[in-house]
């Protein structure tokens, strides 16, 4: 009797010693699963990031580009041929091309959406990296702000521009002179130009400067949480 009582004790214990083993294993297997979709939903910010910082180098290189242009067309307005034709080509080309470099949120939805934002423990860096987010939106929006604006300039111009000047003004110096006399005829034009070459917008510069470092640090600090 006393030899059954043992061996039913001992496969007792190993019935509990397995069932201790699942569970836990099961629960290592769940908590080795969640780490890594963190470190995926992470990866995925992170790369987004780094295109973000080639989105805000864009946008800058466009403030740049038609605060220089609008700076050297302003002196001419009265007298555009006190630029050289090949100047005037370049600079007429920057104010007349719009362009809008939207920044991407696609993998941050995800991360805030994702059960996986209540497992990173780092809350500082979710705080910061939110903030990042936020900073490129005002960013975006300052810039949408300055490309409406000059998209209507260009609209109103458009629609009342001699098209056979526009069309002669590639080959023919006169008619590029000309074009851009009665560019400078429309106010709206006129007034985009001027405020460009006297506004804060050159001052959007600095902004994106700080962004792209925000953007940088962040991503050096997602790297080293995805690593762990």
């Amino acid at each position: 009797m006393s030899n059954n009582t043992g061996d039913f004790f001992k496969q007792l214990a190993t019935v509990v010693i397995g069932i201790v083993i699942t569970f836990g294993g099961s629960a290592l297997i769940q908590k080795c699963s969640e780490r890594n979709e963190t470190a995926h939903i992470l990866s995925m910010v992170r790369d987004e990031l780094r295109e973000n910082v080639n989105l805000v180098g864009m946008n800058r290189s466009v403030l740049i580009r038609d605060s220089v242009a609008a700076a050297v067309l302003r002196p001419c307005i009265r007298n555009p041929k006190l630029l050289p034709v090949d100047s005037l080509h370049k600079y007429m080309d920057a104010v007349m091309i719009a362009e809008r470099y939207s920044f991407l949120t696609t993998s941050l939805e995800v991360l805030k959406s994702s059960s996986q934002v209540q497992a990173i423990r780092n809350k500082e860096l979710l705080r910061d990296l939110f903030l990042a987010y936020a900073n490129m939106n005002d960013l975006q929006l300052s810039m949408e702000a300055f490309c409406s604006i000059k998209e209507q300039c260009i609209s109103e111009f458009l629609s009342n521009m001699d098209s056979e000047i526009f069309e002669n003004s590639r080959t023919d110096k006169d008619a590029l002179y000309m074009m851009f006399a009665d560019m400078m005829k429309h106010k709206l034009m006129r007034n985009y130009v001027t405020m460009i070459a006297h506004s804060n917008v050159v001052m959007l510069a600095p902004v994106a400067d700080s962004v792209t470092t925000e953007i940088n640090r962040i991503i050096a600090r997602l790297d080293k949480e995805i690593a762990k």
